[in-house]
């Protein structure tokens, strides 16, 4: 008895409390299915976080929801094509513009031209690029002074940059002053650096900056040459001792030299490289 007693209270004080836990619940229930988290506030919400965070491709499959939602709206399609272009989606976001304006291309408001112009010099589409800032009727000079400046920049075309950036206001005074950073660079004689290592092996290499390639080289050059001439001394010109060293001794010359040329253009590149690595940092910090 005492046991059917103690099971009938743990029984009524179960019901109770589930009955108090649906009471409280209930009223929350009709709002939690009418919430629409797939609404275009809430889609839009939701971008703006994958945005900060850095999910570019995700935010984008979510303003595309958000443009399908609300066709037409400039706003979210403007949105769209920043995202693409902030997750390298240079060609998704080119392929957008298009669509939208097909044979309107020249007529497109300015922000719009602005985010197509920056996904086709991204892309490296310059040419395109060109005709477009030559051809855009709603574009600022300001604006096609810098897009041209940023093309001449990124193709490494200096001296032209330079002459533009001189000749041509307004413009950006960071890639005018990348410009005018090109006149300062001091490029290595691919040639010099050949013919020095042609007379003395490696020394093309230490006048490119490579002291160790280039001691390395003269080393195994000279030790060379001194074992073919230890051989033919000693055993005249039949000597296949002097005839392997020989050979290994003008393996490694021609190789010193024309890796001498080679190591001078590496050089220079690398300086090119530099300087438009700049101009594209530029470039994608906003003009």
């Amino acid at each position: 008895m005492i046991l059917l007693n103690l099971k009938s209270m743990c029984t009524r004080k179960g019901l109770s409390v589930t009955f108090l836990i649906v009471f409280l619940c209930l009223p929350l229930y009709p709002q939690t299915q009418e919430t629409d988290y797939y609404n275009l506030q809430n889609t839009l919400k939701f971008s703006d976080f994958l945005i900060r965070t850095r999910q570019y491709e995700l935010a984008a499959q979510e303003l595309e929801r958000a443009a399908f939602l609300a066709p037409g709206n400039r706003g979210v399609q403007l949105k769209l094509l920043k995202t693409y272009r902030l997750g390298k989606q240079y060609h998704q976001s080119i392929s957008t513009v298009e669509r939208l304006y097909m044979n309107r291309l020249m007529e497109m408001p300015a922000e719009f031209g602005k985010e197509y112009l920056r996904s086709l010099i991204l892309s490296g589409d310059y040419d395109r690029a060109d005709y477009f800032i030559g051809t855009a009727g709603n574009l600022e000079q300001a604006d096609r002074n810098n897009y041209t400046l940023s093309i001449l920049l990124l193709k490494r075309n200096w001296e032209e940059a330079r002459a533009f950036a001189a000749e041509n206001l307004p413009v950006n005074m960071r890639l005018a002053g990348i410009a005018g950073e090109s006149e300062s660079i001091r490029y290595k004689s691919a040639g010099l650096a050949l013919a020095m290592s042609a007379i003395v092996p490696g020394s093309g290499k230490i006048y490119t900056g490579k002291w160790k390639d280039g001691l390395i080289s003269l080393v195994f050059v000279a030790a060379n040459a001194y074992q073919a001439y230890r051989g033919f001394n000693k055993h005249g010109i039949e000597s296949v001792h002097g005839w392997v060293f020989c050979t290994l001794a003008t393996g490694f010359y021609a190789g010193n030299v024309y890796g001498s040329y080679k190591s001078a253009r590496i050089y220079n590149n690398r300086l090119d490289e530099a300087l438009q690595q700049k101009a594209l940092d530029t470039f994608r910090s906003g003009l």
